[in-house]
């Protein structure tokens, strides 16, 4: 069969090719940047199960949303609509167009305006179905389009705060997007009242305009609008590669090279080109409230295109929350990092010399090590010693003068080499201590030790070895009326993953409320290391937000397991704010009398001496 052509589908074609085009030459790029460590493990991977898991991530991210259905099932549905829709316009439209011509290949703009170059009832096996299929799927897609438009002017109804501002090459992309269905509705509806036939969408607006049917004919309306159609259709995959909307085939390749086991720092480029600008990263931003613009999905984008300053790279809280939200797994944390490591020399953080710690002859079975922080927060460290000793546990205290540091300062500013050195340093330190068990108060301490550090000891948070000790016996807690909300620190919960353990021993002795903002969804409290230069008076505000959020009239105490959390919160919190250690010793039961060894010496210990009464 002949293959049908007419002048309209030229503004199609060419946008069509020209992303394909522009597509492939992308991939080719991100392929060459690759490692031939890289490569190698993508080729062998190529014809195995994970090809096979990565196309069911890209049903499931790509066409479903489900990530974002877990955020609102309104804007997870509008996602899903509009990627579902039009996938099944084209397959549908593919099958369509070899049903009535059994050809296997056709030219590429024939499914597309296939109702145009074959009007009114066409019979052919399985017509009744596929028309049917295509208008529901354009129904699905029309929906779609109608909570776009909705969520531009009130984003709330979509369970969002704030939608994205858009540059331009987003808004024009996105204006054709906005008018491509609408338009295609139009010319299928316009032609069904002029030749008949369309289904239960295309063929009921055709019945609307039949009354006019012969002046749309005499002024030929149905060609025009498969023009606007096309033009439409066209601009937009013209536009794609430059805009936010390259995240379609972008997020597909991401999903595939990262089952092809990718290194994650190779797959940067293609992560900021799979960003969609969706803005759900905003809401959960903690600068929002003190009215920064540097949130994670601006940040992208403007490393994307090349201009990212110094000043945006380092304008973060590096608190985690963006990167818990994102429904496509972008590293944003990484990519932020990244943007300071480029700049280091610009917004350079001096390195803290470790200092020559003695931790022992023999050293001991536990080392403890309060971090930078500690000094800040005295009583924390002062509770760690009470209940180690409460415990029976032989313990040394690692840099009881405050003058060492994990590195990850260093870290959060962009200075990996200087943060690497201070690892070594430190390294050399612990394993001269011959401990088994290293423990930290400090949340950023726990993150560094125990994700970057090789230590081949147990690195545990307190609250870790809190709930172990009080499990085990070794603490005895009571319980009491008291009334305590938890905050989860930002580097314990979402940079660890530490969440039941704290729970689990403070539920043990008081009333634990619960809190919307919490778990993933925990706000930082403003103190954060990664936003090292933000003001006093802009950590205020965040911290008072979160304190906000977190009590109630109910609320006697909060509590936190970070030392920057409780010193952060409790300078503007109405009720006392306590670590959870401090919660620990209060409600300790002890014997009267114990045999405790500490630093290699006996000791004996009354609760009284404990609490420091």
């Amino acid at each position: 069969m002949t293959q049908p052509f007419d002048w309209f589908v030229i503004p199609f074609a060419i946008g069509f090719w020209s992303m394909m085009l522009l597509l492939v030459v992308k991939i080719c790029r991100w392929w060459l940047g690759f490692s031939s460590v890289d490569k190698k493990m993508a080729l062998s991977r190529i014809f195995s199960v994970h090809t096979l898991r990565a196309l069911v991530e890209m049903v499931r991210e790509g066409l479903l949303h489900r990530n974002i259905f877990r955020v609102s099932p309104r804007l997870g549905y509008m996602h899903m609509s509009l990627a579902m829709g039009w996938f099944l316009l084209i397959v549908v439209g593919k099958f369509q167009t070899l049903a009535f011509t059994g050809n296997h290949v056709n030219a590429v703009w024939l499914p597309i305006f296939f109702k145009s170059f074959y009007p009114g009832d066409v019979h052919f096996a399985g017509s009744v179905v596929y028309e049917f299929l295509m208008d529901a799927a354009l129904l699905l897609v029309l929906s779609g389009v109608a909570l776009a438009w909705y969520k531009r002017v009130a984003p709330s109804a979509l369970g969002m705060r704030k939608s994205a501002r858009h540059i331009w090459p987003d808004r024009v992309a996105l204006t054709f997007l906005w008018f491509v269905f609408p338009v295609r509705l139009l010319s299928e509806g316009g032609t069904a009242a002029i030749h008949g036939g369309g289904s239960f969408l295309t063929g009921t607006v055709g019945a609307v305009l039949s009354p006019w049917a012969d002046l749309l004919a005499a002024w030929q309306v149905d060609g025009a609008l498969w023009w606007g159609y096309s033009i439409v259709l066209g601009g937009f995959f013209l536009m794609l590669p430059w805009s936010r909307y390259m995240h379609i085939p972008a997020e597909l390749v991401l999903i595939l090279f990262r089952h092809w086991g990718v290194s994650p720092q190779s797959l940067q480029p293609i992560e900021l080109e799979a960003c969609s600008r969706c803005g759900i990263c905003i809401d959960g931003c903690a600068m929002l409230p003190v009215g920064n613009d540097g949130q994670a999905v601006y940040y992208v984008r403007d490393a994307r295109y090349g201009y990212v300053t110094a000043a945006k790279a380092h304008d973060c809280l590096m608190c985690g929350s963006c990167e818990s939200r994102c429904p496509v797994g972008l590293r944003l944390g990484s990519l932020r990092l990244e943007g300071r490591r480029k700049g280091a020399s610009d917004w350079a953080v001096n390195p803290v010399e470790s200092a020559s710690v003695a931790v022992g002859a023999n050293g001991g079975r536990v080392v403890y090590f309060p971090g930078c922080v500690g000094a800040l927060t005295p009583a924390v460290t002062s509770a760690m010693r009470r209940l180690m000793q409460a415990a029976g546990v032989s313990f040394v205290e690692m840099d009881a003068n405050n003058g060492m540091c994990c590195g990850r300062p260093l870290f959060l500013s962009g200075q990996a080499d200087a943060a690497r050195a201070q690892v070594a340093q430190n390294s050399q330190l612990l394993a001269a201590s011959e401990a088994q068990v290293l423990v930290t108060s400090c949340p950023v301490c726990y993150k560094m030790f125990s994700q970057y550090y090789q230590l081949p000891i147990t690195v545990m948070h307190h609250t870790q070895w809190l709930k172990q000790m009080v499990g085990d016996g070794r603490l005895q807690v009571s319980h009491s009326d008291a009334v305590m909300v938890y905050h989860d620190p930002c580097e314990l919960g979402r940079g660890c993953g530490v969440y039941d353990e704290p729970r689990d021993v403070l539920s043990r002795m008081v009333t634990l409320q619960s809190s919307s903002d919490q778990r993933q969804a925990s706000l930082c409290c403003g103190g954060s290391l990664g936003g090292y230069r933000m003001k006093d008076a802009g950590r205020q505000q965040i911290a008072s937000h979160a304190v906000d959020r977190l009590v109630d009239a109910r609320t006697q105490t909060l509590v936190t397991a970070c030392p920057m959390c409780k010193k952060t919160l409790a300078a503007v919190s109405p009720v006392k704010v306590k670590d959870i250690a401090e919660v620990t010793l209060e409600h300790l039961v002890l014997l009267p009398f114990k045999k405790i060894p500490h630093q290699e010496k006996s000791l004996l210990v009354t609760k009284q001496e404990l609490v420091g009464a």
